[in-house]
């Protein structure tokens, strides 16, 4: 019986479910500890393996790591955001991300907050992390949104009192980044006296506005609700 309960407890997994399993471990740990905090032994008790089957996986605490910053990459919040930078450039795809970015930073998923948590942490340390983030929002991230804004400047849903809008665009990052860090405890460090739907909604409208979307666009195109229905 006892061995049968050891069987179930810890079922023998294949190498890519293992590696699957370290990184998993290692965002955890390097989200709560930094780089330069955190052991090879640390991470081998989170991911429930030993230092030597560890090395076996990967050499180095270097290589863990790299590993790690690939498979952000690739997580389903990788693919989230990647579905939404192959859709048609648009005010109304500008709404929809912006909403999404702000949605995801205020109620955050597990997986999101470790992968925040280790950004936040890599800006205080070395920045690697960090570089890493900002350039992939930068190839990806900004191009998007930049072709949604010439979209929406072409429909006429645009003030002409905006200048220097990527630095706008680049602020909207910033502000889900400044929400996730005041609400990612269990109790936010600050009472805004709302809900988080209704926070979500004014930052949302803070940073629409910040960009430069006019009023009467953001009535026809911004509906709280439906975008939630629409990311669940």
């Amino acid at each position: 019986m006892l061995t049968l309960a050891l069987v179930k407890k810890n079922p023998r997994l294949s190498s890519e479910e293992r590696c699957e399993s370290i990184m998993k471990a290692a965002r955890k740990v390097f989200s709560e500890r930094g780089f330069h905090g955190t052991t090879t032994r640390e991470l081998a008790v989170a991911a429930d393996v030993s230092e030597a089957l560890l090395f076996k996986y990967f050499p180095t605490k270097e290589a863990i790591y790299d590993a790690m910053l690939l498979s952000c990459k690739q997580s389903q919040l990788g693919q989230e955001f990647q579905r939404l930078l192959e859709l048609k450039p648009s005010t109304a795809s500008l709404i929809l991300m912006v909403h999404h970015l702000v949605a995801k930073n205020v109620d955050a998923s597990p997986e999101w907050c470790d992968v925040s948590r280790l950004f936040t942490r890599s800006l205080t340390e070395d920045g690697v992390f960090g570089r890493v983030v900002f350039a992939h929002i930068s190839e990806g991230w900004l191009v998007k949104m930049r072709e949604c804004l010439k979209a929406a400047e072409k429909g006429g849903d645009l003030s002409v009192a905006v200048k220097h809008r990527d630095i706008a665009l680049w602020l909207c990052q910033h502000l889900g980044l400044s929400l996730f860090m005041i609400n990612q405890h269990e109790k936010s460090v600050i009472d805004y006296g709302a809900s988080k739907s209704e926070l979500i909604e004014q930052a949302v409208l803070f940073a629409l506005r910040g960009v430069g979307v006019k009023e009467r666009a953001i009535a026809l195109h911004y509906d709280p609700v439906a975008l939630e229905m629409l990311m669940s």
